[in-house]
This record gives C-alpha cells, sequence and structure tokens, in this order.
C-alpha cells in the first residue's frame, strides 16, 4: 500500500460594518505527498531493443572477443557466421534493477475575498477568488533506454546481461546484474501538472421588485468573468528533449524512459465571461382559495457564456411548482444547458499509449482463408495510441427535464418523502472514437476501395503477403499507430428516478433520531451513433460505447445510500450504508455457445460508523471528539478487469479503518 502524508489548512474571515456591509474571506491550503515502491515496466511493444552481436554476453556473439580471446558465452555448435548475430529483444522486464521509487506531491490553494450587503431592497454579493493546483510526479530508479541500448552493447564483462535467468524464482530476480551494471542505465522521469483559476463576480437580488395579487415577484442577476489556464510539462525523457535514438539500428523514439509512453508537453488558457438573470413569479397563492391549487410559482432564468476559445451561446431554464395542499407539491423544470470542451481536449499536443487492438482487416483475411472460424478467434494485437486536442470541438448541449413529488405529512411532522423523474439529453459528446471502432471502420473503408487516415500501418512485409494470399484482399502491413484525437461524436440520452425518505423525531427519554434513505435508479443509458459510427452500424459492423448501456461498465440499475443518526447531551452517534448493484465489465469477455458472456461485477454494501462527544463548557467548550469505523465489516471490492482490480470509481480497496478526530470551533 503506498505511504500517504496529508495536511489541510482552512480558515474563515467576517466583519460586519456599521452601514450593515460584511467583508468575509477564505483562505486554505492542501498538501498531500505519497510514496509507493512500483514494478518495472516491460519494454513497450511497438519498442524492441538489439542485443548486438559484441555484447559480451550475447550466446550467439562472435567466436573471439575484441581483444581476440575466445568467447566463453557463446553456445557452441551453432550454424551462424564467426562474427556472431545481433538479437531482437521485445517485452523485456528489467527485473534486476529493483522496483521504483514514486514520489508524488500536490499542493493547492485558495483564496477568497468579498463584500455582501444591502442597498435599498437590492442584496449584493461581490468577491474574487484565486486557485492554484499542482502535481509534482518523481520517478526514481527508472531505466534510461539510451543507457540500457548502451550497457547492451558493451564487449566487456561490465555488459548488461539479459541472459542470466532469475535463479528459478518467479517473483524476483535471484540472479540480478552487478549493481554498478544497473546504476549505469538508470534515469529518473518527472512530470508536473498546474491548473488555475482566477475569478471575480457580482450578484445582486430583490425578493420584490413588482407586487401582483398572487404575491411579490423576485429578481436576481449577475456577471462573471475568470481566466483558466493549465499546464502539463513532461520530463526530459518523456516530451522529446532527451529521445532514444538507437546507437545500433538508428531507430528514434521520442520517449528515453522504459517501458514509459512519450508525451508531449501541453498548455492552454481561455477567458471566460458570463451573465445570468433570473426572475420568480407567484401565478397563485393560497389566499385566492383555488381547489386543488394551494400555490403555483413559476422561475424563468437564462444563463451567457463568451469564451475566448469556443465562442459564446445563451441557454434558457423554466421550472414550476405547484402546491396541491399544504401537504403536497408537484414540481417541474425543464433547461438547456452545455459543456464546452476543456482547456485539454483543445491544447493537448498529443498522447502516445501503448494499448492492443484486434485489425479486423487481418481477422477477415484469415476467416476468408479458412484459418479461422469466425472473427470471435481473432487475436488482439499491440499499437500505439495517439490522442490529442482538437482545436475545432463544438460545445456539447444538454436538454434537462425534471419531474417530482414532495409529500411533508402533517399527522408525522418530520417526515419527507419526494420522488423525481429526470432525464438528459445530450448531443455533441466529446471523446474518442476507439481503437476497435477505428480499426472496423478501417477494413470496412478498405473492402470499398479506400481506407482511414486515421490508421499508420507498418511497410508490408512478406509475412504480410503470405498471410493475405488467397483472400482477396490487398496486402497490408499491421497497425502501427491510431491517431484518435478528440471529436464530437454521438449522442446520449440517459433517465432515472431518485426517491427519498427523510424523518427527524424527537423522544423524551431517548433522544432524537434522524433516518434517511436515498436510492437511485437507472432506467436508461442510451448511446447513439456519430457519422462513422452509424456508417458502420448500417452495414452491420458492432460498434463499442453504443447502444443500452446500463448495467455496464460502472453504470449499475441501483444505488441505495443510508443514514441512521441519534443524539442525546453531548453524546451522538451514526451509521451510514451505501450500495453500489451489479453490472458487466466488457473488457472482461469470453464466447460460450457462440454468445459472448460478460464478467459481472458484483453488488456491493459498505458500511460506516461515528461515536461523537461534544463538550458543552470549559476551555473545551464546543470541540469534538470523534470515533469512527469506515469499511465496519471490512468488505473488499468485488473483483472488476481493472488497472488495480476493482472498479475505482465506485469501490474502495481501504478495509477497516478506525480513526479518531478532533475539532474545535473558535
Amino acid at each position: 500500500m503506498p505511504k500517504r502524508e496529508r495536511v489541510n489548512i482552512f480558515t474563515t474571515l467576517t466583519h460586519d460594518f456599521d452601514n450593515g456591509t460584511q467583508f468575509y474571506a477564505e483562505a486554505g491550503a492542501y498538501y498531500a505527498q505519497t510514496n509507493r515502491l512500483m514494478e518495472h515496466p516491460t519494454v513497450l511493444s511497438t519498442a524492441r531493443f538489439i542485443i548486438p552481436k559484441e555484447n559480451y554476453w550475447n550466446p550467439f556473439g562472435a567466436t573471439t572477443l575484441a581483444d581476440g580471446l575466445i568467447n566463453p558465452n557463446r553456445l557452441s555448435g551453432l550454424d551462424i557466421p564467426d562474427e556472431g548475430v545481433d538479437i531482437f529483444m521485445y517485452r523485456y522486464r528489467a527485473v534486476d534493477a529493483g522496483r521504483r521509487a514514486s514520489t508524488v506531491k500536490n499542493k493547492s490553494y485558495r483564496l477568497l475575498a468579498g463584500f455582501n450587503g444591502t442597498s435599498g431592497d437590492w442584496d449584493y454579493d461581490s468577491a474574487i477568488l484565486y486557485s492554484k493546483a499542482s502535481s509534482d510526479d518523481l520517478t526514481e530508479g527508472g531505466v534510461s533506454s539510451t543507457l540500457f541500448q548502451k550497457a547492451l552493447s558493451l564487449n566487456t564483462p561490465d555488459a548488461y546481461n539479459p541472459f542470466n535467468g532469475t535463479g528459478g524464482s518467479t517473483s524476483v530476480d535471484l540472479t540480478p546484474n552487478p549493481q554498478n551494471v544497473i546504476a549505469s542505465i538508470q534515469g529518473d522521469v518527472r512530470k508536473y501538472g498546474e491548473t488555475t483559476l482566477a475569478l471575480v463576480d457580482y450578484k445582486m437580488s430583490n425578493s420584490s421588485i413588482y407586487a401582483l395579487p398572487s404575491g411579490d415577484v423576485g429578481f436576481a442577476a449577475g456577471v462573471e468573468a475568470r481566466r483558466e489556464t493549465f499546464l502539463d510539462d513532461r520530463g526530459p525523457r518523456l516530451d522529446g528533449t532527451m529521445p532514444f535514438i538507437d546507437s545500433v539500428s538508428g531507430a528514434f523514439s521520442q520517449s528515453d524512459a522504459l517501458g514509459n509512453s512519450p508525451t508531449n508537453d501541453s498548455n492552454g488558457s481561455r477567458n471566460v465571461y458570463s451573465a445570468f438573470a433570473e426572475l420568480l413569479l407567484p401565478v397563485i397563492s393560497q389566499d385566492m382559495n383555488i381547489p386543488l391549487i394551494n400555490s403555483v410559482n413559476v422561475q424563468l432564468a437564462t444563463r451567457y457564456e463568451n469564451f475566448s476559445d469556443v465562442g459564446n451561446i445563451i441557454k434558457p431554464r423554466i421550472a414550476v411548482a405547484w402546491g396541491v395542499t399544504e401537504d403536497l407539491n408537484i414540481r417541474s423544470s425543464f433547461s438547456s444547458g452545455f459543456r464546452a470542451p476543456n482547456l485539454i481536449q483543445l491544447n493537448d499536443t498529443g498522447l502516445s499509449r501503448i494499448n492492443t487492438v484486434i485489425d479486423y482487416n487481418r481477422c477477415q483475411a484469415l476467416v476468408a482463408k479458412g484459418e479461422l472460424t469466425n472473427e470471435n478467434e481473432c487475436q488482439r494485437g499491440s499499437m500505439e495510441r495517439f490522442s490529442a486536442g482538437n482545436e475545432e470541438l463544438k460545445s456539447e448541449y444538454t436538454d434537462n427535464l425534471t419531474v417530482g413529488v414532495t409529500y411533508l405529512p402533517s399527522f408525522a411532522p418530520g417526515l419527507v418523502l419526494t420522488v423525481d423523474y429526470w432525464e438528459v439529453k445530450q448531443i455533441n459528446l466529446i471523446g474518442l472514437f476507439g481503437n476497435t471502432n477505428y480499426s472496423q471502420l478501417d477494413r470496412f473503408l478498405r473492402n470499398e476501395g479506400s481506407s482511414s487516415e486515421n490508421i499508420i500501418r507498418e511497410a508490408v512485409t512478406d509475412e504480410d503477403i503470405a498471410l493475405y494470399a488467397g483472400s482477396g484482399q490487398e496486402a497490408v502491413g499491421r497497425i502501427r499507430t491510431i491517431n484518435d484525437a478528440y471529436s464530437n461524436l454521438n449522442k446520449r440520452t440517459v433517465s432515472g428516478v431518485d426517491l427519498s425518505a427523510h424523518y427527524n423525531f424527537d423522544t423524551d427519554d431517548l433522544g432524537s433520531f434522524s433516518v434517511k434513505f436515498d436510492s437511485a435508479r437507472l432506467q436508461k443509458f442510451e448511446q447513439e451513433a456519430g457519422s462513422d459510427g452509424q456508417r458502420l452500424i448500417d452495414n452491420g459492423i458492432a460498434v463499442t460505447g453504443l447502444g443500452d448501456l446500463r448495467e455496464q461498465n460502472g453504470k449499475p440499475d441501483w444505488r441505495h445510500s443510508a443514514r441512521f443518526l441519534w443524539t442525546k447531551g453531548n453524546w451522538g452517534a451514526g451509521l451510514f450504508g451505501r450500495y453500489v448493484g451489479a453490472f458487466n465489465d466488457t473488457s472482461a469477455r469470453m464466447t460460450v455457445d457462440g454468445e459472448t458472456v460478460y464478467w459481472r461485477v458484483k453488488s456491493h454494501l459498505e458500511v460506516n460508523g461515528t461515536l461523537d462527544y461534544q463538550f458543552r463548557k470549559g476551555v473545551l467548550d464546543d470541540a469534538r471528539v470523534r470515533l469512527g469505523v469506515k469499511n465496519i465489516f471490512d468488505k473488499l471490492p468485488p473483483l472488476s478487469d481493472d488497472g488495480f482490480g476493482y472498479a475505482t470509481k465506485l469501490h474502495s480497496l481501504q478495509g477497516r479503518y478506525v480513526y479518531l478526530d478532533l475539532r474545535y470551533d473558535f
């Protein structure tokens, strides 16, 4: 488990002036340092190392060494030239280099200052905010590709020896290279990221700008200006400042960090100016004595935003609240919204990662020749995925609809019951088309006589010519790179129902209680294809990430949460539960009787508890001591096909955790 240290400081200040104006300020700072040890990665599958015939330990090397002595490491009886042969090495892991030490330092601070008050019938609030967050990631003990190739090229005993085995161990290297050889191949890797936000705003409101028979009309408006920046600065072994140029073959790679994909430095900034206005209209009041209408209130609102990089937009909102009785309220709202592409999606200069994909063009050839029964038998191959920002991106647009009911029964004071239906429709969703979809698209286009410009292939080899012979297809090389830039892709419709029950009540002898239960039901999560995706679907080709995505990849049908609180005098206690339903993990699948079966990630329940004591007098007045237990039943998260073996966005790997918390307000 990583070692983590955290410090969080937050303070507030208020000052009331004689004229009713209040000055307020907040300041917060956060620091965290995480240390962990990591295994060395393998050589990326798109890269390879050459063990030259001059390498002292090469068993296929020259019969004699540079000094004229007999090569003691050359195998006997080889049918190769006396000068030896080079060896290509793929997917090698330098286990004997030991584990890499990673130190990640996260820092952030936030400063806020403003004034609020009243001027005539108007309330106002204006503030200025600045925040900054940074992450400094240093990995020590990594392997430099340049230094590694240099050590492989030595013709003396201090050359790196990849042929020394592990000594029979399956977990550690019991026959490592000498430490001086290990030290000669190591190089540190650093990554630094930073974001800033500067904001100033002014808001004003008046609860009664005009009097109607049904009540007073309220109005609110405001303006805001903000500046956003981001910086992604990769170290010289990743951003191309210190590239790897193979001294034997001359091959070039931007990344010199063995097992690390190259990543370009990126930065971006923008200015955003916005304004909003809201109007609250009381249409019907209780005094009008209209049957089945206790009240009707309407809210009209609009928001305008101008982005320096993606243009401007204006969107409306309307909401209606109908009080049927004093106990029963029905509400509904409709709004149009938008989400501008973030700075990374617009400005990222490029990110390379090694992935795997089925080359459906080759797969089709193998099936056509009868070497495979169907495409389910096709194997995935390694390739490089290159993703980058796109300055031509458009904003995502949404339509939001909600309908809800609130019931506060007069016969049970403290009880609140709510039911809400919601639906969100989105267009111009920003994302990546995906390796599999591009491979399918390239196959489809090649069948029509063209190809995808986003797939870059290796040069055609004799092996490729033999593979495609007799398939009726033109021979092409293996997929080397898929360029998958951010783009506006699909349409999405998501809907669900939220249920809530909240009950507060007091007793004479047992104290006060608060019970709350929330439940969320995902009814629809449908994603429609964009132009390229729809083209494939129209021709009977399956496209990943489309259709009904409920109960897939972290989208369970049900989620529940419950809370039970008790207080009596100085004492208090709480019990909290969170339930996440089951779902399918589509990245882990197998074919059974011709049908695809996905791994089922099981449902999960986690329970936490607290016990409090609140001091009421003396020097510790208002101080609170809390004893808490997280994950009371010490339950592990359900298994899924994620990098850490569980769905990190839904579950936690933290076992039972007991903590003591002291809070003192002054």
